[in-house]
């Protein structure tokens, strides 16, 4: 899953959605079952990145199967891009404190912080590039 967080946030940066949600789909289940959880921590941050832009382009709902039984609801496969980043967002908390409390540090909820204001930094830059 690590590699495919990497593929998610590069769709981010060149408004890839079609294939970030393609991502998505195929390697969410697997997220649910692996048992090596660092992963999947990385690759829950970056579905959560890629909500919160779907969300914060006016993108309300957004359409992809997920499986069936996830405790977030969706109509007719139709998703909030809202609840998905919160739901996300909200993992990658507590995954993040896990490993920190492990590790006896801070170290993964400095270093989401830090990508978070390197992700705005280069999406912006990226932005201006293109005007």
């Amino acid at each position: 899953l690590f590699e495919f967080h990497i593929y998610i946030l590069y769709c981010c940066l060149t408004d890839q959605d079609v294939k970030a949600i393609e991502i998505i789909e195929h390697q969410f289940p697997f997220s649910q079952t692996i048992t090596t959880k660092l992963g999947v921590l990385h690759f829950y941050y970056a579905c959560s990145v890629f909500f919160r832009k779907l969300h914060d382009k006016d993108s309300a709902l957004v359409k992809m199967k997920l499986p069936d039984n996830w405790e977030v609801s969706s109509k007719n496969n139709e998703y909030s891009t809202l609840e998905l980043y919160n739901w996300f967002d909200q993992e990658v908390e507590k995954l993040s404190e896990v490993f920190d409390v492990r590790n006896g540090n801070t170290y993964y909820r400095d270093y989401f912080i830090k990508m978070d204001a390197k992700m705005k930094e280069v999406s912006s830059k990226a932005v201006a590039d293109i005007d």
